[in-house]
This record gives structure tokens, sequence and C-alpha cells, in this order.
């Protein structure tokens, strides 16, 4: 279990002074789903947040955790994929459902 959390920007610095032994992305069970990172540095293990929320950083997929990465140098990483649950990072939109709906029968009525 992670207790810590860091910004975007200080794991950025932390990358660029190569202090960081290991970033692993870490699939959240539960009502938000998706892959979050987890970062060590020195003996602290710490979860990375959001800049402007500072609510912990989740991505809906795995490769844009992986473009996300590599944009910021990261080559290797782990993925822990224990509690992955297929289909759960799709989220409905009823709103839009019923408004493609509108939009059918309006143009099967022309």
């Amino acid at each position: 279990m992670i207790n810590q959390t860091i910004d975007h920007t200080s794991f950025k610095h932390l990358l660029q002074a190569g202090a960081v032994r290991n970033v692993c992305a870490v699939y959240l069970a539960g009502q938000t789903g998706g892959w979050a990172l987890s970062v060590r540095y020195g003996t602290v293990e710490a979860a990375i947040t959001a800049r402007r929320s500072g609510q912990l950083r989740t991505w809906a997929k795995l490769d844009t955790v992986t473009d996300h990465l590599h944009k910021l140098g990261v080559g290797r990483f782990e993925v822990d994929a224990s509690q992955y649950q297929p289909g759960t990072m799709r989220r409905r939109r009823p709103d839009r459902a019923e408004a493609m709906r509108l939009i059918h029968e309006k143009a099967a009525s022309k």
C-alpha cells in the first residue's frame, strides 16, 4: 500500500536528477479504475498526483501510460496488473446515447 504522494513536477525533477529507482504502472480496481504510477526514490515509494487537482493521476489505457513515460525519458518500468478487470474503464454516457438516438430518428424521418 502506497501512503505517500508526489506531484508530477517533482517526479520530473527526480527523473532529471537520476534519483528514481523504479517506476511501476499499477491497475486500480474499484470505482475509479485505470492505471496509476508508483515511483520509488531513495527509501520512499509514492503515487503520482495530477498537477492541478492534486488527485491521484490515472490513465485509462496502459498504452497511454507508456507514451507518457516515454516522453519523460522512462524506457523501462514495471506493470502490476493483479487487480486488472477488462472493460471497467469505459464510462457510460447516457446523455450521449440519448442525443445519438434523437439524431438518428431525425435523419430517418427526412
